[in-house]
């Protein structure tokens, strides 16, 4: 399965800027810090209420993508491609090391980014892809392969004429895992390039 996602991100990678060659803007680059609070859905088998109601994770967020055409509908739509890593270390709660979650994603889909104003760009996103979880709990190492959506969007303040300081990037990440899910909701701000 590791070997179906990097082929797949490096298929996205080479193809992504090939989309945007006719036009004035062929597309965008986003590099930053993300913070994401996730339900782990997990729930006491005596009581059937939750052990942990939120967990906050720490990480990194990348984005490219190539826009789709040279008009001025189609300009402002890419296909991009939206890598994540989230982390977080718990207090063991059975006296031995620290328990942690990690939580990766690879995601592609449409964005619209709105480039109707001199410094202002918009946009809004709808993305497709994988998950990969791995949690570590007194001492037992688990890993899953899942299903993952990330839809939202956020707002890019231009800095120059390439150059931008992505104010705020807000989405829901859906990551679908043994019939349950993890519901994540994600923030992130960095520096973003449009070209």
């Amino acid at each position: 399965m590791k070997r179906t996602i990097l082929t797949l991100f490096l298929a996205l990678c080479v193809s992504a800027p090939l989309f945007g060659q006719s036009g004035d803007r062929s597309g965008h680059f986003f590099a930053g810090y993300a913070f994401a609070r996730t339900d782990t859905n997990d729930r006491d088998a005596g009581t059937g209420g939750p052990i942990r109601e939120a967990l906050n994770m720490n990480g990194f967020n990348v984005a490219f993508g190539g826009n789709l055409g040279a008009n001025s509908v189609t300009d402002e739509i890419s296909l991009t491609v939206d890598v994540g890593g989230y982390f977080s270390s718990l207090e063991s709660q059975t006296g031995g090391d620290d328990d942690s979650l990690r939580l990766w994603t690879l995601t592609a889909g449409p964005q619209f980014t709105s480039y109707r104003h001199d410094r202002l760009r918009p946009f809004v996103r709808a993305l497709f892809g994988v998950s990969f979880v791995q949690s570590e709990i007194a001492s037992d190492k688990v890993s899953d392969t899942g299903f993952a959506f990330i839809g939202g969007g956020g707002l890019d303040v231009q800095l120059g004429s390439k150059a931008a300081f992505r104010v705020f990037q807000v989405d829901y990440l859906l990551a679908r895992h043994s019939s349950e899910n993890i519901n994540t909701f994600r923030v992130a701000t960095g520096i973003a390039v449009h070209f």
